[in-house]
């Protein structure tokens, strides 16, 4: 999960290109990621429409969109 999880740990962007560079080395089958309706700064909304970090909406999105097996 993308931002702060339910353990209070907290995935970042940066995270996710480390994760991203694993994924190309290895050639997985699929690279996925819970939850895409939380890809988006908070506004207010509650935990689970927002990350919870400093985002641009999508960014989380758009690392993984690289990935092409």
């Amino acid at each position: 999960m993308e931002g702060i999880t339910d353990n209070n740990e907290t995935v970042t962007v940066a995270d996710f290109h480390t994760i991203l560079g694993y994924a190309q080395q290895r050639h997985l089958a699929r690279l996925t990621f819970w939850s895409v309706n939380r890809d988006r700064p908070c506004t207010g909304g509650g935990a689970d429409t927002c990350s919870g970090v400093s985002q641009q909406p999508w960014d989380f999105t758009r690392v993984f969109a690289q990935y092409a097996g």
